[in-house]
């Protein structure tokens, strides 16, 4: 069964018609990543990726699905709450 997210309102569609979070959505789609990997793989900055993960996150686009902590370090691992739009 195939799990969509509907967009059915303006705010999400608002959300998503950003080109780059479009790409972050995708990748979150193929496998989990934290802040750190989509930064490196998307050529941006920490910062300006989690404020649009912060922002696909309200929308309920994305959702942290596990915390790990490495030499003092709490690594959030993000993943789509879907496979695809509707």
């Amino acid at each position: 069964m195939e799990n969509r997210y509907i967009i059915d309102t303006y705010t999400q569609l608002k959300t998503i018609s950003d080109p780059l979070r479009v790409k972050i959505v995708s990748m979150l789609i193929e496998k989990e990543l934290t802040v750190t990997e989509i930064s490196k793989k998307i050529g941006l900055e920490k910062a300006n990726v989690f404020y649009h993960l912060k922002e696909l996150e309200k929308q309920n686009m994305i959702a942290i699905v596990r915390k790990k902590e490495e030499k003092g370090n709490i690594y959030k691992y993000y993943r789509a709450t879907h496979n695809g739009f509707k």
